[in-house]
């Protein structure tokens, strides 16, 4: 059988466009920054104020991306705003013990609100949150125990133990 010149143009655009779909550079999801979570000690005296610090590392510092989330803390553990307020070195980020957004209801329990945006060049940043507990207990902060986390992917979790001084630890020197 012989093929015709437009037979052969139609099979040859047929190869030329096959060709640059198999050559076509393959998409790439945009990966999320990250964050993790780690307290200033592992092990602390009751009614010692301690802190959980938040990491945000920016996967890519020549994008920009909007996060929200909250913390509730884990029954047990307080707020020491009282001592010291809460801090970051995020350039873009707001934090409060209140919701920032108006008409948004608080949560029952106490609870950090924060939002903000990664900022190109930034790679990391951090918000300190002071705590403390009155009673004994181990503490964890992980991935679930983030509400509403847009943006971010959580990567490592925060371990605290609160106990009683032990006698031995307070006596006075003789």
């Amino acid at each position: 059988m012989r093929t015709t010149p437009a037979l052969r143009a139609a099979v040859l655009s047929a190869v030329l466009v096959a060709g640059a779909v198999t050559t076509a550079e393959p998409a790439v999801a945009a990966v999320n920054p990250t964050m993790s979570a780690a307290y200033s000690v592992s092990a602390s005296a009751v009614n010692t104020r301690r802190s959980i610090v938040f990491t945000i590392t920016n996967t890519n510092p020549q994008n920009t991306r909007f996060y929200d989330w909250s913390w509730s803390l884990p029954s047990g553990l307080s707020l020491a705003l009282n001592q010291v307020p809460l801090s970051w070195t995020c350039l873009s980020m707001t934090a409060d013990d209140e919701p920032i957004e108006s008409g948004r209801t608080a949560l029952p329990t106490e609870t950090i609100y924060v939002e903000g945006n990664t900022v190109i060049g930034e790679a990391s940043c951090t918000l300190t949150v002071p705590i403390t507990s009155s009673v004994e207990g181990f503490y964890s902060t992980c991935g679930p125990d983030i509400t509403g986390l847009t943006a971010l992917t959580f990567t490592a979790c925060g371990f605290i133990r609160y106990e009683d001084r032990h006698p031995h630890r307070a006596a006075t020197p003789r």
